[in-house]
């Protein structure tokens, strides 16, 4: 299998896109789609890694958009978490 950086093509959101739109098939067919972050959103999500130990140590679920950390309120929705 050939591993592509894929932030350098223009069709990246495209193939974004049509992953999630096909996912159901890719799992049948026992394969995915990796779309690789930016060296920045990297470097962020790293120095934010602690903020994911500490929500995660009180019991909520966290997700990443992009370099942005989210974390499930008691709400149910997420909100971003900041320091």
């Amino acid at each position: 299998m050939e591993v592509r950086d894929a932030s350098k093509y223009r069709d990246r959101e495209l193939v974004r896109k049509t992953a999630i739109e096909r996912s159901q098939d890719l799992k049948a067919l026992h394969q995915g789609i990796g779309i690789q972050q930016t060296r920045g959103t990297l470097e962020k999500r790293r120095n934010k890694q602690h903020l994911v130990d500490r929500e995660r140590a009180a019991g909520r679920t966290t997700k990443w958009a992009g370099p942005k950390l989210l974390s499930r309120g008691a709400d149910g929705n997420f909100r971003e978490v900041n320091m």
